[in-house]
């Protein structure tokens, strides 16, 4: 099917509609609608004058324009018409039409994912989880998703790749917006060894609004959601809300600190009946039909009295994708360049050294310690070697 029909749909309404795929499901499909004459438009409840205004105009020069920026920029188009299109999304509330997308599709289509959010502002203990759990979830076969947003999003993501698995990044802009540019490096790591995706076409800029109808993609993606940590306002405590309209598994990390404001919309979530999560085995037990199924290892619960790692010491593969660095031409000016964590890392790493002995070393937590190893990687300055391990290139 072609993508411009679907792009020229998806103009006629606002972001996170429902009235696309209800239209959809009554007259076929998106070219269907555009060659309808007015009369045909049935009269679905919500339909209001502006939306069958625009329905009327029937030039589809703005969305081949859309199409043509997405093949300059090697951005994919993923319509709602195909089969490929994510079963997961199909069928929640306001499903896109069109999905954008830089990366590994197949993603789309794994046994089991998990949504991991968390605060913009997370405390040292919210990152730290965020990034541990999702290294874990990672070394299982797990995708991870969560919203590139910095905080507890960069550290789930960061989580995953640095465990040599798999992760969606799902953004609240057009794929060719630098935002936010803290991420940057991120971002290109996830489109190169993961999915990088987003409703909105090139060149959109993000707005608030954006944000909350991003969150349904987040948790529509996922079998089950993880809080890691979240104030009562938090906008991952939409994408909770969220999960549980879509009939999603709704897992809250129970705070360290009962009387932090920063764990406030945790407390309230754990109250209501959410899953405690204390470790790996919390969130998996909850999927393991569907990894026996995909012939994924289900992990023998660790013992209660044994504290908790952080950062494993071993990976099952012991060969993970290579990240590809960017060269530099003067590794030692690029070395000089450097600033806070990620200074901290690369000075800390002699030799060959596992990701939780570099938190030692540089005595930072580990979320931290696994983003910062996630942007020396991508500047070509350190170099993975399989099994959690790294040296100075």
């Amino acid at each position: 099917m072609k993508p411009v029909y679907w792009i020229w749909l998806s103009q006629c309404f606002s972001t996170g509609s429902n009235l696309p795929a209800e239209l959809c499901r009554v007259m076929g499909g998106a070219e269907e609608i555009f060659r309808a004459k007015p009369e045909e438009i049935p009269k679905l409840k919500g339909l209001h004058k502006n939306h069958l205004e625009a329905l009327a105009q029937k030039s589809l020069d703005s969305a081949q324009r859309v199409v043509e920026q997405c093949q300059s920029k090697k951005i994919g188009i993923l319509t709602w018409g195909q089969e490929e299109y994510p079963s997961r999304l199909r069928n929640i509330y306001g499903p896109p039409m069109v999905l954008y997308y830089l990366g590994d599709v197949s993603l789309f289509h794994q046994p089991v994912s998990i949504g991991m959010v968390g605060s913009r502002s997370s405390s040292s203990y919210g990152l730290n989880v965020a990034g541990a759990l999702s290294y874990e979830l990672a070394r299982q076969g797990i995708v991870v998703v969560s919203g590139c947003a910095v905080g507890g999003d960069s550290a789930a993501h960061s989580g995953a790749l640095q465990a040599g698995g798999m992760t969606i990044g799902v953004e609240a802009c057009g794929l060719d917006v630098d935002y936010p540019k803290d991420n940057t490096k991120l971002r290109r790591m996830i489109a190169r060894k993961g999915l990088l995706l987003s409703e909105l076409e090139p060149g959109r800029r993000p707005s608030a609004s954006y944000f909350s109808v991003r969150n349904r993609l987040i948790s529509g993606l996922s079998d089950g959601v993880v809080v890691t940590e979240a104030p009562q306002r938090s906008g991952c405590l939409l994408t909770a809300r969220l999960a549980l309209e879509q009939n999603r598994e709704l897992f809250c990390v129970p705070p360290r600190n009962i009387f932090s404001r920063a764990c406030s919309g945790v407390v309230e979530y754990l109250r209501d009946g959410a899953k405690p999560v204390f470790g790996l085995e919390d969130i998996l037990s909850e999927f393991q039909e569907d990894l026996e199924r995909a012939d994924l290892r289900l992990p023998t619960p660790p013992s209660r009295t044994q504290p908790p790692q952080p950062i494993p010491d071993t990976l099952d593969d012991p060969n993970p994708a290579p990240a590809q660095p960017k060269p530099h031409s003067n590794l030692g000016e690029a070395a000089r360049q450097l600033s806070g964590v990620p200074q901290k890392v690369y000075q800390s790493l002699n030799g060959v050294m596992q990701a939780n002995e570099l938190a030692e070393a540089a005595r930072e937590d580990a979320g931290k310690v696994i983003a910062a190893l996630t942007e020396l990687e991508l500047d070509g300055l350190v170099e993975h070697l399989g099994g959690g391990r790294y040296q100075k290139r």
